[in-house]
Parts: C-alpha cells; structure tokens; sequence
C-alpha cells in the first residue's frame, strides 16, 4: 500500500510500559514493509452460458466461448501461464490455451460436446503469475 507520495509503507511496533497515565517506549522495532503491490487476475469473461436444444443436447459447433487472462501485480500487467491440465473441469468440456507469453495476450477457449451433463458450476482456473511464484486461482461459471 504505497503511501501518498509513492513510497511503501512501513509498519513500526513499540514495546511501552506505564503505570496507567503515563507510558514509557523501551524498545521499537526495525521497520516491516506493511504491504506491496497486490497481485490480482482478471478472466475478461468469467461466466458463459452455453445454449441446449429442447432436448438437452448440445450443438458442439457453437458451444464455445473465450476469456482473455490478464494478471497484474499494483497496476502493472505482468505475464501469466495457465497449465490447463491442471484445470478440474467437468466432463465434455475442453479448455486450450493459446500459451502466449506476453503480459495480456493469453487467452484460453472453452468448448462443450455432446456428452457434457452438468448443468452448470464453476470450473476453477489456476493462474500463475511469471516470475513471482504466486498462483491465483480464478473461477469461471
């Protein structure tokens, strides 16, 4: 959380001992970033309803959406990689990635086939953010 002028803020703690109205600071501690720039990931579409026949079946060449994955560390866009194996997804659905490597140039197409029988839930999207070893986990419905 940067402070006014941009910097990071430090958190100090003081050891105080006192006798009710008056108190005393014995030791501060060295100073402890509060917090930096959140990490955070947006799925451009994170929800999609796919259309059935009276039926209930499936038109598989029309079942099929996108979502662009931007990740972003403070306000800046970083590259992320998704391992779509790695995706618990119900059955019938089938995520890709495009595996691009540039800060918001992946995306990843989502399809259903005919053998698809849920009627809906969340499919859980890990996203890794390049570089720093953080993983987010996104839902998409």
């Amino acid at each position: 959380m940067p402070a006014d002028n941009g910097q990071p803020c430090y958190i100090i703690t003081a050891v105080a001992t006192g006798n009710g109205t008056t108190a005393n600071i014995t030791t501060w501690s060295d100073p402890v970033l509060f917090a930096k720039d959140s990490p955070y990931v947006i799925l451009t579409n994170d929800n999609h309803g796919f259309q059935v026949g009276n039926d209930g079946s499936i038109d598989s060449s029309v079942a099929r959406t996108t979502t662009g994955v931007l990740a972003y560390i403070g306000s800046t866009l970083v590259p992320c990689s998704v391992d779509v194996s790695a995706i618990t997804k119900p059955t019938g659905m089938t995520i890709t990635s495009n595996n691009s490597t540039t800060a918001g140039g992946l995306v990843l197409t989502i399809s259903l086939d005919n053998t698809t029988t849920s009627e809906g839930g969340v499919v859980n999207i890990p996203v890794t953010l390049t570089g720093y070893g953080i993983t987010i986990n996104k839902g998409f419905s």
